[in-house]
């Protein structure tokens, strides 16, 4: 499914999935737009999450959490596929150096003859 998720339900599902983790699932209504509210309703339909608003005689307390979402199993393995997908998108500048490092000092310790290598010599 990640595949047909246009930019907009990926970064949705992302989000949805950090504030599950970090934010016992209270998301923010003012970082989302009424197609992000249209995309909660097909992640719903699909059984990837649960969703609603918060009772408003909560949201005194809660400071712009207007609503809440729980991931399934199957929307944690989404929002893990997602991020997997996104880290080996995203690997560069200052982690690519030390990739490249690191594969010259193995190859350096594989090399017959060569002394024993300790990482971060």
């Amino acid at each position: 499914m990640a595949s047909e998720l246009t930019r907009d339900q990926k970064s949705l599902i992302l989000y949805v999935e950090t504030r599950c983790v970090d934010h016992d699932g209270l998301l923010r209504g003012e970082q989302m737009n009424q197609e992000d509210r249209e995309n909660l309703k097909v992640f719903q339909e699909s059984g990837h999450l649960t969703y609603g608003r918060v009772p408003a005689m909560m949201l005194s307390k809660l400071s712009g959490q207007t609503h809440w979402a729980t991931l399934t199993d199957a929307g944690f393995a989404l929002a893990h596929a997602l991020r997997k997908e996104r880290a080996s998108r995203i690997i560069g500048g200052h982690r690519k150096e030390i990739d490249e490092w690191v594969a010259e000092r193995r190859e350096r310790a594989t090399a017959p003859g060569a002394p024993e290598v300790v990482d971060g010599e």
